[in-house]
């Protein structure tokens, strides 16, 4: 967990996922390496170099929390057989009423050793909505200890206005809700298990929920590949569509990822893609929705730092991790929410972060100058619009998940 404001200020921790220096592809054993435009200093005690654009993202680095893996972790661990449409997954577990409780208690002494002032909160699946008492249970017990910011990352086909009332009285501040591209795009990928479409059933729930709970903020993430970079524009119109006021939508765009399944993305960072995202970004702002600039992944308040001195992942069966990307997988735990963290020989070797196992999009000067390129142009038309503060800046910020080069 970093210092917010003075060095004596105490620091906060946070209940999420994200991040890691990285291991040799498929196993433990972190290996931790520098990363391009981030100026911190990581577990291995390597000063990262910051690129000059970088200058414009010393924003928010102090944000720490936990992740909290709450229902079924539906993560892949490979392709689907020929003919099939069930890869096979990391076993499925449930976040209990005990276990809730133990989690809460680890955070509490957490908290006590690192000395800090608040905790922030994140939760996701698999799909946490499944256990919305869950949800409740944690958001109310974290309260207790200064829960200063939680978000929720869900498909939105369970959201419904009574829960989503319900989440942001017991703390709840913002959801994020993925979409795979435009209506046609969307409902090719993401269906229901009898095969029913869910763009327009999850853009309804958006709709309702944000008229019964105002205050919320959205955070619209848009998995973007060759099969629907083209006809995006329709969703940003629809996005803006499905919340009353378009400056609670934080925007992110962000290219499929092959972590090691065989999946080819056949856009990447490369000029042409930063036209189209510059455009979108465009739209998206004209509409009213913010876009931040993206993040460098060592800032992540999970895995940046070895050893939970930030931040914490916590699996649905209360097993610690170093970052959401390995959460569940077997052999990858470091501890649990009652022992606390295993031996620290454990703990570094186990140690990865974010994008450890993430095929990249392009080179790291090409990744660099994307980002430099689209960030500079999402901040310039902010900032022609007065929509450009400090808190626009940091509030969501989006990770820039490509930045290391295997």
């Amino acid at each position: 967990m970093a210092p917010s404001g003075s060095s004596a200020a105490r620091r906060r921790p946070q209940l999420a996922t994200s991040c890691r220096p990285f291991a040799e592809r498929g196993r433990p054993g972190a290996r931790f390496a520098p990363r391009p435009s981030c100026g911190r200093v990581l577990g291995s005690g390597r000063l990262l170099r910051e690129s000059p654009a970088g200058q414009l993202r010393r924003y928010g680095a102090d944000g720490n929390g936990v992740q909290s893996g709450l229902q079924l972790l539906l993560q892949n661990t490979a392709m689907a057989p020929l003919g099939s449409f069930a890869p096979p997954r990391i076993d499925g577990a449930v976040l209990n009423r005990g276990l809730v409780d133990a989690s809460v208690s680890f955070i509490s002494r957490q908290v006590r050793r690192y000395d800090m002032s608040s905790v922030t909160l994140l939760l996701f699946g698999g799909e946490p909505l499944l256990n919305p008492a869950g949800c409740l249970r944690l958001l109310t017990g974290l309260s207790f200890l200064n829960l200063v910011d939680a978000e929720i990352v869900t498909n939105g086909v369970l959201l419904t206005p009574p829960l989503t009332r319900s989440l942001a009285d017991a703390g709840l501040r913002r959801v994020q809700v993925t979409f795979d591209g435009d209506r046609e795009s969307h409902d090719g990928v993401r269906v229901t298990r009898n095969g029913r479409p869910t763009y327009e059933a999850i853009l309804r729930n958006v709709r309702a929920s944000s008229a019964e709970s105002p205050e919320l903020s959205w955070n619209f993430r848009v998995n973007v590949s060759h099969h629907n970079v083209k006809a995006l524009s329709g969703l940003l119109e629809d996005l803006g569509a499905a919340v009353g006021n378009a400056r609670q939508i934080t925007l992110h765009l962000a290219l499929i990822d092959d972590n090691g399944l065989g999946y080819e993305n056949a856009v990447g960072y490369d000029p042409v893609l930063a036209e189209t995202f510059v455009a979108l970004h465009q739209q998206a702002i004209r509409a009213g929705m913010r876009v931040p600039p993206s993040k460098p992944l060592t800032a992540c308040p999970y895995c940046s730092v070895v050893g939970g001195a930030r931040g914490a992942v916590i699996n649905a069966d209360g097993r610690l991790y170093s970052c959401w990307e390995n959460a569940g997988r077997e052999g990858w735990d470091i501890g649990d929410v009652r022992h606390g963290y295993a031996e620290q020989d454990v703990v570094e070797s186990h140690w990865v972060a974010c994008d450890f196992d993430i095929k990249p999009h392009a080179t790291r000067g090409a990744t660099r100058r994307f980002f430099d390129l689209v960030d500079a142009a999402a901040l310039d038309e902010q900032l022609e619009r007065g929509k450009l503060t400090q808190a626009n800046a940091s509030r969501s910020s989006r990770p820039r998940r490509e930045q290391v080069v295997r």
